[in-house]
């Protein structure tokens, strides 16, 4: 007797995962939301994959602002290898914190300002044709002195280097 269609298909997945047919897809994970006060500073925290039969000999990546396509000339924030250039708008304020050999693509940008408020967008470039711009982004919120006059008002004195997710 065969086994069942459904029996065949489980054991033919199981069969292409053991021989890596089947990998991770390209994938980046970040908070889709995060604001900080103007004058502070902010880490956005990020993690990537890539599939897995990829072998690159090194593994770099970016930042872009406002656009995650190279075609579109978007600002370059930041990128792990610090030779290149970026945008005057980040020159001196953004780092790249992360390990891209490690999958960690953590941004740090200093001395925020309500222009630096939109959408940030990592790419990343294991080499050759392998570069992959993700869609997911962080749209940060950057509020200006007022928040921070409010807050001293209510007690919280001193500027927060903290970032606040979820907003």
């Amino acid at each position: 007797m065969a086994p069942p269609p459904s029996m065949e298909l489980l054991v033919l997945t199981v069969l292409l995962m053991g021989t890596g047919c089947i990998s991770a897809p390209w994938a980046a994970w970040m908070p889709p939301k995060m604001a900080a006060l103007s004058g502070t500073c902010v880490q956005l925290p990020c993690r990537f994959d890539y599939p897995e039969e990829l072998r690159p000999a090194s593994i770099g990546g970016l930042w872009y602002f406002g656009s995650p396509y190279p075609k579109n000339y978007p600002p370059v924030v930041a990128r792990s290898r610090p030779s290149s250039a970026v945008h005057e708008s980040f020159a001196g304020r953004a780092s790249f914190l992360g390990d891209p050999t490690g999958r960690d693509c953590t941004l740090n940008i200093a001395r925020l300002s309500e222009e630096l408020a939109g959408k940030y967008y990592f790419r990343g470039d294991l080499g050759g044709y392998n570069q992959y711009s993700f869609s997911e982004h962080a749209e940060l919120d950057v509020w200006g002195e007022a928040y921070g006059v409010l807050w001293g008002s209510m007690g919280v004195y001193g500027r927060s280097t903290e970032a606040y997710w979820g907003l």
